[in-house]
């Protein structure tokens, strides 16, 4: 299956959540001109973690700003290192 979208997909997904890192993987394929950033940590969010008191993933908050910011994906997918502390 694949799917016909117009906008450029930013994935984010973190890789021992309880949403299947496989599940993402079969949707990032799925998805035309996606990019998926991961990480391997345990939990639901993967983005702007620092303003719940949480270690931030600065690799995926980057990819995320500029995203937002201008629409810009990265070059290629991305596996940011793990937070030191979750």
């Amino acid at each position: 299956m694949t799917v016909d979208n117009d906008v450029p997909v930013l994935m984010l997904q973190a890789k021992r959540d309880h949403t299947r890192f496989a599940d993402a993987l079969a949707m990032h394929r799925a998805l035309r001109g996606s990019r998926l950033v991961a990480t391997d940590l345990r939990a639901h969010g993967v983005y702007g973690r620092e303003a719940d008191g949480l270690t931030r993933v600065p690799c995926a908050d980057r990819a995320v700003n500029a995203y937002l910011g201008g629409g810009a994906l990265p070059e290629r997918d991305a596996e940011c290192p793990a937070p030191t502390s979750a």
